[in-house]
């Protein structure tokens, strides 16, 4: 304790914030994988509605608190050294916080993302384009297969058409779901 002791003033204020807020990060991350419970209990009730991504982010939380603290306190302990100008350091180390505070954003962003309901109805596919599998039979006498592709995904699909009987590997345009998922199609000229 001799250095921080004989340590300047504003480095002192960044060690006593890192030593705080990293001992805190560590209980509440532990107390986050062991189940205790959510932490976000503790924050402000300043809810913002994200711009689509189907939850919530609350701007002013414990969590941001923390995360700006670490980054502002550690970028300002090993910055001190090289950045002679005190006021620079603590612009330097709010930015730096900021950043953290964005970062933890992008990574909830992501994670909300991957909660997100992914199901793809065969409604989604009309007016999109595919290419024939199965032979399809014409006047809706029969049903064939199309393979259509949406999302980075191919799906496989019953369809029928009003025209003509349609081969194997024609390019085909999706116009209407009847019944039980299947598609009503025409081929693409």
């Amino acid at each position: 304790m001799d250095y921080l002791a004989q340590a300047p003033t504003l480095l002192k204020a960044f060690w006593y914030i890192a030593i705080f807020t990293t001992v805190l990060f560590t209980v509440l991350m532990a107390m986050t994988f062991a189940g205790g419970g959510d932490v976000e209990d503790a924050d402000f009730d300043t809810d913002t509605d994200s711009d689509h991504s189907g939850g919530d982010f609350k701007t002013f939380t414990f969590r941001n608190l923390i995360n700006f603290l670490l980054g502002f306190s550690w970028t300002g302990i090993a910055l001190y050294k090289f950045i002679p100008s005190q006021l620079l350091l603590v612009v330097i180390s709010i930015a730096v916080g900021a950043w953290f505070v964005w970062f933890f954003f992008m990574i909830m962003h992501a994670v909300i993302g991957l909660g997100r309901d992914q199901t793809i109805l065969p409604e989604d596919f009309i007016g999109h384009t595919g290419q024939v599998y199965l032979t399809i039979p014409g006047t809706r006498k029969g049903v064939g297969k199309v393979l259509v592709s949406v999302g980075g995904s191919i799906r496989e699909f019953d369809a029928i058409t009003d025209g003509s009987p349609i081969d194997n590997g024609r390019a085909i345009r999706i116009n209407e779901v009847i019944g039980d998922n299947k598609l009503l199609v025409e081929t693409i000229v």
